[in-house]
């Protein structure tokens, strides 16, 4: 068990592995809040103002709170923040804030693991945003300053729904006999791999501080829970 983590499943997952359920509750909607929120159509424009942008967002900050804190401090009463803001900064700025803010978040959890005796030795992303924002995941491997390898499927949830559904209807029907099977032939081969995005060591003292920051505004935003 590791303290903060919403929950912890005995073959949840995969027979014989311990699945651990952690992360925040609706990173891809704020995204689309901001986006609302600063009246733009479509991400092209604030990304492009985003990825110019150097790590820190030139002094803004988020807590990205915006549905509670679900990892590692599970009360869904908190609440998010932007500061540093002056008159210079732009959508952009929000946004980058943001995207560091999640990728922070990651870092937290992945750390508040490690400490509890379950390291995370790799980084595989899957789902729609990966494929679709390439900035968040390479924001997110130079704050973690791990690897992180984009898994070649557009549709990872869905695709393990259908592993799982082909088990469950029985190797007569579908010819496998286990979720194994499954998942070697129907995933994407080993050879198709993936998009790997390597962090940039350039930015590793910026991200550092970067995340000090974050953890200090945390324990602001949680009234002392977040370091205590």
């Amino acid at each position: 068990l590791v303290p903060g983590v919403a929950g912890v499943v005995d073959g949840g997952m995969l027979p014989g592995y311990f699945g651990y359920e952690t992360g925040q509750a609706a990173v891809g909607d704020a995204f689309a809040w901001l986006l609302r929120l600063v009246g733009h159509k479509d991400f092209k424009q604030i990304t492009e103002q985003a990825m110019k942008l150097p790590a820190g967002s030139e002094g803004v900050r988020c807590m990205d709170w915006f549905n509670g804190c679900r990892t590692p401090l599970m009360d869904g009463n908190l609440r998010g923040a932007f500061t540093g803001l002056s008159m210079s900064h732009g959508p952009g700025h929000l946004y980058r804030a943001l995207l560091e803010a999640s990728g922070c978040g990651v870092r937290w959890i992945i750390e508040r693991m490690a400490d509890g005796g379950v390291p995370v030795r790799k980084l595989i992303a899957t789902g729609g945003l990966p494929h679709h924002n390439p900035l968040m995941v390479q924001t997110y491997a130079d704050i973690i300053g791990k690897p992180i390898m984009v898994h070649p499927s557009t549709q990872g949830p869905a695709l393990g729904a259908a592993i799982l559904g082909a088990v469950a209807a029985g190797k007569k029907h579908t010819g496998f006999g286990s979720i194994a099977s499954a998942i070697k032939t129907m995933s994407a081969p080993a050879a198709a791999g993936g998009k790997v995005y390597q962090p940039d060591r350039a930015q590793m003292k910026a991200c550092d501080r970067l995340f000090n920051d974050y953890l200090q505004l945390a324990d602001w935003a949680s009234g002392g829970k977040a370091l205590s």
